[in-house]
């Protein structure tokens, strides 16, 4: 993940979403591992000491997912990193 995220702010990515494949039915591939909340407050970390102007993170965040907010031209100081406040 670190290195994706680094690879992905190198080629001028500005936002970020990390989320949990979800298995939408019993014949879609079966999740591997559940990601623990913290696991994803420590992604958006990680991604805004990268320099992501924001990122949503946690276990049911979606790209479209408050995606208005996202593009805004807000500090970096301004990403959510609280799970509580990335999956409301």
């Amino acid at each position: 993940m670190a290195g994706t995220m680094a690879q992905l702010r190198a080629a001028g990515c500005d936002l970020l979403t990390v989320t949990q494949y979800l298995r939408p039915t019993p014949r879609h591939h079966p999740v591997e591992r559940w990601v623990k909340p913290d696991e994803f407050v420590s992604w958006a970390r990680r991604a805004e000491s990268l320099g992501f102007a924001g990122v949503m993170s946690g276990p049911l965040v979606r790209s479209s997912y408050r995606a208005g907010a996202g593009s805004t031209s807000k500090p970096a100081s301004c990403v959510m990193s609280n799970l509580s406040k990335c999956c409301l």
